[in-house]
């Protein structure tokens, strides 16, 4: 029976480092995925970045154009009074 134990030790020992190496490897993958995951999440914020920054330029232009407008309107109007 002690025979038995060792072997089953043996066995046991040869299982884990096994094992230690199959960690490795899906620590490995893990991690890549997560470094895929968080560049994903990264372009998509910058994205949203983008359109944001493109949205408030634009709405900055359009309020610019509106004041040139209404500027323009007032000094024809002042024009047409005189």
């Amino acid at each position: 029976t002690s025979t038995e134990r060792k072997e089953g030790t043996l066995k046991k020992e040869r299982k884990k480092e096994r094992n230690k190496g199959r960690k490795k490897e899906i620590n490995i993958s893990r991690m890549r995925k997560r470094n895929v995951k968080e560049r994903k999440k990264e372009r998509k914020n910058e994205r949203t970045n983008q359109t944001a920054k493109c949205k408030k330029e634009t709405l900055k232009k359009e309020k610019k154009e509106e004041i040139k407008k209404s500027k323009q309107c007032s000094l024809a109007s002042c024009y047409l009074s005189l």
